[in-house]
């Protein structure tokens, strides 16, 4: 692997032993060792770039909003119940997240978090929005507030398979530390909710 006018050079420092080890890897195949942690690098690309940590995961989780035809900044307060079917949802305010939360019934959902100041994230996933496959998120113990707080997303059912949504929670699921083994089973929006929702058409 040489030099083109597509690459550069990148310099790091890292542990003893990991060179040790890129060294002894690169060896087995005939290749130095910048050769082969440049392996490395382009492996991770190959793989779509997976974040290496859980604050990169996170970064990752709001680098979504600024995706094509995700709303990210909404005019004006937002109904959970009449969103649009054919478009995504990446909001990251807390004080709207909140409100979305309550129209759904779920505003306490996170309650038990309060008060914590450990680093975590926990989030809920729904499957019986009628039109929306819908998930909050909670990111805790960075002490402040650009990378704390909820985090809401919808992906339109009109063109997010349900097998994306299990893949996503699955992911999701790996990324807070929880192995997630069987069937994806989703979370439900409470059935007065929804009484409610058709009382108020």
């Amino acid at each position: 692997m040489g030099r083109t006018k597509e690459s550069d050079t990148l310099g790091v420092h890292v542990r003893r032993e990991i060179i040790a080890e890129i060294e002894a890897r690169g060896a087995v195949i005939d290749k130095k060792k910048g050769t082969y942690a440049a392996l490395i690098l382009e492996k991770w690309f190959a793989d779509g770039c997976p974040a290496v940590n859980e604050i990169d995961g996170m970064m990752q989780t709001l680098r979504k909003a600024k995706e094509a035809g995700r709303i990210k900044k909404p005019l004006g307060k937002i109904n959970i119940w009449n969103l649009d079917p054919d478009t995504g949802y990446t909001l990251i305010e807390d004080p709207i997240v909140q409100d979305l939360m309550n129209q759904l019934g779920v505003g306490s959902m996170f309650d038990q978090y309060k008060g914590r100041r450990d680093k975590f994230e926990t989030f809920v996933m729904f499957d019986n929005h009628p039109t929306h496959w819908v998930e909050f998120t909670l990111i805790n113990g960075h002490g402040n507030k650009r990378d704390d707080g909820l985090l809401f997303d919808a992906w339109p059912k009109s063109s997010t398979p349900r097998y994306e949504i299990e893949k996503k929670f699955r992911e999701h699921c790996t990324r807070v530390g929880v192995e997630h083994r069987g069937p994806v089973k989703l979370s439900q929006i409470p059935t007065e909710t929804h009484a409610r929702k058709t009382e108020l058409g």
